[in-house]
């Protein structure tokens, strides 16, 4: 049983509870495949991560 991150796209009522957009839910596939047929979830991508060069510019716009 593998186990994947997925960010929530709309809110939907998960295990006693709902979720909220943008959180972090970890799933099996199996309890992703509808989520991600029908919009509720997409795969997760984590940031990435930022040179200190980027930083500076960000900064000081």
């Amino acid at each position: 049983m593998t186990i994947k991150k997925y960010c929530v796209c709309q809110a939907f009522a998960w295990r006693q509870g709902w979720t909220v957009p943008n959180e972090i839910l970890e799933l099996t596939d199996c309890e992703a495949q509808q989520l991600l047929r029908t919009g509720h979830i997409k795969h997760y991508l984590p940031p990435k991560p930022t040179t200190k060069k980027e930083k500076v510019n960000a900064t000081n716009h």
